[in-house]
């Protein structure tokens, strides 16, 4: 059996609605060439994450950890989730500096597992299972962007990276893989 390697700077994509499968330059997102879906091309043996905003701290306190989390990324060893609730979190960083640096981290924009009216993008959220924002989501609402989150890693099956502690002990009663900072700078330092 033959197996064939993409070209470096592609990917192989596999369209959900049609199941067309074609290459496609690295990119965020790419059209599918017969449906014209917005489809998010896989790195096969990476390994998924997403951070919560306060994760990105960890990758921009040195150069060095900056540049290995971006060099893990370009070899195709892990793979940056991240939703339209990060990219308003670390647009709102006061230190223009560190917003910077964590813009520079590279990552694949995905949908939010959920759509919550006033708060979730249009094009950037999918219907999801309202129980289970709500499970992770505080009685008065005010933890639906870490809930997002949460439903989106485990939807995607990434591991969600959070130092937050309440949002660690519900994603985990919710069934999802859940790794503090520290945990995922050693992992990828080992790769």
């Amino acid at each position: 059996m033959t197996t064939y390697e993409p070209p470096t700077g592609t990917v192989r994509i596999t369209c959900d609605r049609c199941g067309t499968t074609s290459l496609e330059p690295l990119a965020g997102r790419v059209m599918c060439r017969s449906c014209s879906t917005q489809v998010w091309p896989r790195s096969l043996d990476a390994k998924r994450f997403l951070l919560d905003s306060n994760a990105y701290d960890y990758l921009v306190v040195s150069a060095e950890i900056q540049y290995v989390a971006i060099d893990v990324h370009k070899r195709g060893l892990v793979e940056y989730l991240m939703t339209s609730i990060q990219v308003d979190q670390i647009s709102r960083v006061p230190d223009a500096e560190r917003r910077n640096a964590m813009s520079a981290i590279p990552f694949v924009i995905t949908p939010t597992y959920g759509l919550v009216l006033g708060l979730s993008k249009v094009g950037l959220a999918r219907f999801g299972e309202p129980e289970r924002v709500a499970a992770i989501d505080s009685a008065v609402g005010n933890h639906t962007e870490d809930a997002l989150l949460a439903t989106t890693a485990a939807y995607e099956e990434a591991v969600l990276v959070t130092e937050d502690h309440r949002l660690r002990s519900k994603a985990i009663a919710e069934a999802g893989e859940v790794w503090w900072p520290q945990e995922f700078v050693d992992y990828i330092r080992s790769l």
